[in-house]
C-alpha cells in the first residue's frame, strides 16, 4: 500500500508537470496572437507578409520613360559621387610612392 508521502509526490509531480504544460501552451498562444496582430498592423501599412515572401503595396507608378529617367539620375549622381579615377583613389594617405596624378574629376553628361 502507498504511504501518504508517495501520493503527495505524485501530486506535487503531476502539479508541476501541468504547469509546465499549461505554460507552455499559454505562450504558443501569446506568440500566436503576436504574429497575427502584427502582421495585421504590416498589412495596414502597405506591407502583405506570407509565407511566400513579403509584397510591399505602393501608390506611386512610373511610366517607362520616368523609370529610365530616375535610373539615369540616380547612376549620374552615384558616378559623380565615387571617387574611381581621382587622385588618391585607391592608396592610403602614409603611402610613400604614391604618383601624382593631374587633379581632375571626371563628370558624366547625357544630352
Amino acid at each position: 500500500m502507498a504511504q501518504f508521502t508517495d501520493v503527495l509526490y505524485l501530486v506535487v509531480t503531476l502539479a508541476v508537470l501541468g504547469g509546465s504544460v499549461t505554460a507552455i501552451l499559454l505562450i504558443v498562444n501569446r506568440v500566436s496572437e503576436f504574429k497575427t496582430t502584427t502582421k495585421e498592423k504590416l498589412k495596414s501599412r502597405g506591407y502583405n507578409v506570407s509565407d511566400s515572401g513579403v509584397s510591399v503595396k505602393t501608390s506611386k507608378r512610373l511610366d517607362h520613360e520616368g523609370y529610365v529617367d530616375a535610373t539615369q539620375r540616380n547612376f549620374i549622381k552615384a558616378f559623380n559621387a565615387s571617387s574611381f579615377g581621382t587622385p588618391g583613389a585607391g592608396t592610403s594617405s602614409t603611402s610613400k610612392n604614391a604618383e601624382k596624378a593631374p587633379e581632375s574629376k571626371p563628370s558624366v553628361r547625357f544630352s
